[in-house]
Formats: C-alpha cells, structure tokens, sequence
C-alpha cells in the first residue's frame, strides 16, 4: 500500500520496499522520473491494500545488527519528507521516542495533510 520500510545500516538508509500503487509502476517501467511518480494524480491509487481481495502480500529478508534502526513509516511522511530528511533524522542518533516525535513534527511542518503513522525499532546487542 502506502507504507514504505527503511533500514538504516552503517550511517546509510536503504529503502527496501517498493510503493504499492500506479505510479511506482510507472516509475519502476522507466516510464516516468521519480519527481514525475512523486506529484503523478496516479500515486494515490493503491495496486495493493490490506482488506482487499486477492492481495498477494510481499515478503523479504535482510540481516541486521545491533545498532541498526528500522523505520516503518505511511505516506503522510515519505511523501512530505525527502529520504534525505529522513536519513539526517534518523542518523541524529536521538533515543527512538525523540526521533518518531522529530519525524512526525518535521512531516507535520511540511505540510501534514495525510495520516503520519511511524514505527521506529532500534536492534539491540
């Protein structure tokens, strides 16, 4: 759907899911640029939500370590923030309560006109 999961792992922050609507097709087709899917009227258009019939959920894996943060965040902050806004708040290193409260003031800033709903886990020794 709208939820984007970040990892950030050595001081760098990796998208590893893939937007679940129309326009990310595009873009991922080469048929659009990333600004031109980021404004596209088909980017509000979900090819996959939860509570839907036939959804065909996707699955993944990657190692982490201790140190490394997990970011779950909605598109009320992946599309008002920049990944690298992102990335300069969540490598502030602030305890995770300050960095959710600085992500979601930061999207609130920018505009705030969608949900903002963020899930930050940081892995222990």
């Amino acid at each position: 759907g709208d939820c984007r999961l970040y990892y950030l792992h050595k001081q760098r922050l990796q998208l590893q899911t893939q937007d679940q609507n129309l326009a990310w097709e595009l873009y991922a087709e080469g048929k659009i640029t990333e600004e031109e899917r980021q404004k596209h009227p088909l980017n509000c258009f979900l090819s996959q939500c939860l509570g839907e019939d036939d959804i065909e959920p996707v699955t993944g894996a990657f190692s982490i370590f201790p140190g490394d943060r997990i970011l779950l965040c909605t598109d009320g902050v992946h599309d008002l923030l920049s990944k690298e806004q992102i990335e300069e708040i969540v490598l502030l290193q602030l305890p995770i309560q300050e960095l959710v409260d600085r992500l979601c003031k930061e999207a609130l800033e920018a505009g705030g006109k969608d949900n903002i709903t963020l899930i930050c886990i940081e892995v222990m020794q």
